[in-house]
């Protein structure tokens, strides 16, 4: 409840900070250095991008802020007596607009970040782990694609437009896609289906926001729907990509069985 506090318990400098509250049904925060300062969206719902003070949502060189805002009954990080849980990543840190495994750029061309159709209007990306988060602007094209700058193609990706929201519009819907979204074990262009981070129904197959299209070493691709490359209309993205004893994408099938239930092989004991 109080109106500014520092968590300093990692150690190290975190860019994206993904806060969810553990004993009441509340909503889930995301800051990240890309957007800024207190600059939040919630993974459970379209709701656009608000600016709000005093919530806190920046990083520190071993931690992260956060605080109170009491014109926001049902929206902050720090009420009292709520217990809260926080999920970290250290991208490519936030000395530039552009950054890189720690290193800041003043464009997307001294950052590597050039090479694809739209370029990212910010970026901060760690290629040691396999993490990155993009800011950028849509264009309305047929289909487009944006450079990573990971070491290897992204095997999950989030995007939300970050002023999406109008009335019960679902244009700032959380789009999720994944080369794993095999159903029964049946081989499919994966990049074809789609996630709702902010809904609860299995994969979804209406269109493809990634245009069907398997990202390559380089880029990723989105489609032309509203709801990632609308002209204009602003955007964030997560890209996540295998790292081997640090990230694995992937999937399992369930058995429904205490006795045989599946073994997941990480490569490494997950936290």
């Amino acid at each position: 409840g109080a109106t500014s506090r520092n968590i300093r318990t990692l150690g190290w400098q975190p860019d994206l900070m993904w806060i969810a509250p553990r004993s009441e049904n509340n909503w889930k925060v995301l800051f990240d250095s890309v957007r800024g300062d207190g600059k939040a969206v919630y993974s459970n719902s379209n709701w656009s991008e608000e600016s709000l003070s005093d919530t806190g949502g920046a990083p520190l060189i071993d931690g992260f802020t956060i605080g109170y805002n009491s014109s926001y009954s049902s929206v902050f990080t720090n009420k009292n007596t709520i217990d809260y849980v926080a999920w970290c990543w250290r991208a490519g840190g936030n000395k530039g607009t552009w950054n890189v495994d720690g290193d800041g750029y003043d464009t997307a061309a001294k950052a590597g970040l050039d090479g694809g159709s739209i370029d990212p209007t910010g970026a901060s990306v760690n290629t040691k782990a396999g993490f990155g988060i993009y800011k950028y602007t849509g264009n309305g094209s047929g289909t487009a694609t944006i450079a990573h700058g990971l070491p290897n193609k992204p095997s999950f990706i989030m995007i939300k437009r970050r002023d999406g929201y109008s009335g019960s519009s679902n244009l700032g819907d959380w789009m999720v896609g994944s080369d794993s979204m095999v159903k029964n074990n049946t081989p499919e262009n994966n990049w074809s289906y789609y996630l709702l981070l902010n809904g609860s129904q299995g994969r979804y197959d209406d269109f493809s926001p990634f245009a069907s299209t398997d990202p390559s070493g380089l880029t990723f691709t989105i489609s032309n729907s509203v709801r990632v490359n609308n002209s204009g209309d602003d955007y964030v993205a997560y890209a996540w990509c295998n790292m081997p004893g640090l990230c694995k994408v992937g999937l399992y099938n369930g058995t429904g069985s205490a006795t045989d239930s599946p073994f997941i092989y990480t490569g490494f004991k997950p936290a």
